[in-house]
């Protein structure tokens, strides 16, 4: 947390123009913004990335990051919103800590994502898919074992929307 930038920003180390904000949450404005309304939504807590992250946490986020690109899209009359996700120790990415950036989008916004497009052919594709259906039926079987050695503690998602129409 020393050097994370969003860490101070969320405890208010480092000034910014807060747009919203909860004992879990803050979303702030860019101040390098590609155009108007551009917003950084984050967790308080320093998460590296969205697998540490407490499901109604991460779930906050996102139903924020919601709320504010329809926001921004109708008060700047934008047709779009990139939201872009950041998190991992990937090439350009200097901080480790886990953010959604509400990027809006217009013709004329000199934005480019190059990003490189490699041609699958369908045997490669079909053991991807095959990996990844593996995996999900491994964990949903390491799941289900968890469940019947404890009671997990049931999320209601739809009282969390509940509590972001009342604050929104």
């Amino acid at each position: 947390m020393d050097e994370c930038i969003y860490c101070k920003i969320a405890i208010g180390l480092i000034p910014s123009y807060k747009i919203y904000e909860d004992n879990d949450i803050i979303a702030v404005l860019d101040i390098f913004p590609n155009a108007k309304g551009n917003i950084i939504v984050m967790s308080k807590k320093h998460y590296e990335d969205p697998f540490s992250i407490p499901d109604e946490v991460i779930g906050k986020v996102f139903v924020l990051s919601k709320y504010l690109s329809g926001i921004v899209m109708q008060l700047f009359k934008y047709p779009g919103v990139n939201l872009l996700v950041n998190f991992g120790k990937i090439p350009g990415n200097k901080q480790h800590h886990f953010v959604v950036h509400l990027m809006p989008r217009f013709d004329g916004d000199n934005v480019k994502f190059l990003i490189p497009k490699n041609q699958s052919n369908s045997a490669e594709l079909e053991e991807v898919r095959q990996a990844i259906i593996k995996m999900l039926n491994l964990n949903k079987k390491e799941e289900e074992k968890k469940v019947e050695k404890k009671e997990e503690k049931n999320i209601d998602f739809n009282e969390a929307i509940k509590w972001f129409y009342k604050k929104i």
